[in-house]
């Protein structure tokens, strides 16, 4: 960390993601929270918003990671930023003129998550060329400790401005914080290297969009582990949908309340970012990425089964710092065995297949749940989704992910 503090370019990037991170975790709680405290929204409509957000994930991930490959990335990171924070601004507007529906709430989402898919997948692909191969792994853990603070403060900021404004409006923070992110991504001077292969080595059209997915699947680590990411993702978003409308309908706890308990809760990410690295170093990277996956599945239960009364909050809280450290622990590890195992020329391909699989099956889910909560009860909902969970930790616990103790060499290029 600091010697990574001493890199101008990386700090600015750090920095200005530390703010939108901010924003996005105030927006995470307050948009459902519009949707059902404004517009009376179901547990299915919630479902709806939370499948509008990562719907383009399944759409537009392959295109994004050729394209990420192809083009400056810093430039259409900015681009994102500036789409999402235009987009985010109307819902305040809208219900400031009375315009506000869930129709309206549903397009926001789905443009705001369109140009979060291509800021995603240029994202990850940038920290290495702003860092030495020895700091990826520590250049990691800042921006996901930074990503857990804002988790901590980002739910009970969300609860308090919703007490001052009213809750359409508190999205205009989120709106702010992206204009913040795009201001430090403009003062990066750092060039882009270009580590295409030789031209005609190069795939074209379909063939270069699907080669992510080929170098994904040659690999006995990343391929494994990207389905573990869909199959807890299918699990883990159903239970997410349900999970919220249970604190307000089944726990009948207020916006402050809710606020506070997932932000303790979230101490968690905290613990988990500073924790993951030094975890990693005494006992390799391999084991915490299992530890990281049970740890999850173990959380899901405490939360599942939280009872109504006096001890809701509490559990509630212990619930998510299980749930929100091992999440910390299996993304650290992951992400950076992706960006050291996979070859420079296809990261951004890569990264956006990992989007495509792991993230694909969350508006799946999201649906899912909905329903799953709307005709069989909320807590039931839950249970289900945490005994769906344990099956794909066959899919970690392997000997090639197991025996993996240091940063790895990069593997061959499938083309």
């Amino acid at each position: 960390m600091p010697g990574l503090m001493r890199e101008r370019d990386f700090v600015l990037l750090w920095s200005g993601q530390s703010v939108s991170e901010v924003g996005s975790a105030v927006t995470y709680v307050a948009l459902p929270l519009v949707a059902l405290l404004t517009l009376g929204a179901s547990a299915a409509d919630v479902g709806l918003l939370r499948m509008a957000e990562f719907l383009p994930y399944l759409l537009l991930t392959l295109p994004a990671g050729a394209l990420v490959d192809r083009v400056r990335r810093r430039p259409l990171m900015i681009g994102c930023d500036l789409w999402r924070a235009a987009f985010l601004v109307l819902v305040p507007l809208a219900a400031w003129v009375g315009w506000l529906s869930l129709p309206l709430l549903l397009v926001v989402t789905l443009a705001a998550g369109a140009a979060t898919v291509l800021f995603d997948v240029a994202y990850l692909s940038v920290l290495p060329s702003l860092v030495r191969r020895d700091q990826v792994v520590a250049g990691n853990s800042a921006l996901e400790t930074s990503r857990s603070v804002a988790g901590v403060l980002g739910p009970g900021l969300a609860g308090g401005l919703m007490g001052l404004l009213r809750p359409a409006g508190v999205l205009a923070f989120d709106a702010a914080s992206y204009l913040v992110s795009a201001f430090s991504l403009l003062l990066i001077r750092t060039p882009e290297p270009r580590a295409e292969p030789p031209a005609d080595a190069v795939p074209r059209g379909l063939r270069a969009a699907t080669a992510g997915l080929r170098q994904l699947r040659s690999s006995p680590v990343l391929g494994p582990v990207t389905l573990y990411l869909a199959a807890t993702n299918l699990a883990w978003s159903a239970f997410e949908t349900v999970f919220l409308v249970f604190l307000v309908r089944g726990l009948h706890l207020s916006p402050a309340a809710i606020g506070l308990a997932l932000g303790l809760g979230n101490v968690g990410l905290v613990l988990g970012a500073l924790t993951s690295a030094p975890l990693a170093r005494r006992f390799g990277i391999g084991p915490v990425l299992v530890l990281g996956a049970t740890g999850q599945v173990l959380g899901l239960a405490v939360l599942a089964f939280v009872p109504a009364g006096d001890a809701a909050v509490p559990l509630v809280v212990a619930g998510q710092v299980l749930l929100t450290t091992t999440i910390l622990w299996f993304n650290v590890q992951s992400v950076s065995l992706r960006q050291t195992l996979t070859p420079a020329s296809v990261l951004g391909r890569v990264n956006a297949a990992v989007r495509l699989v792991g993230f694909g099956t969350i508006p799946l889910g999201a649906a899912a749940g909905g329903l799953l909560g709307e005709a069989m009860g909320l807590r039931e909902a839950m249970v289900v989704c945490v005994a769906l969970s344990v099956p794909a930790l066959a899919l970690v616990a392997r000997r090639a992910v197991i025996r993996i103790r240091t940063t790895p060499e990069p593997e061959a290029l499938r083309v």
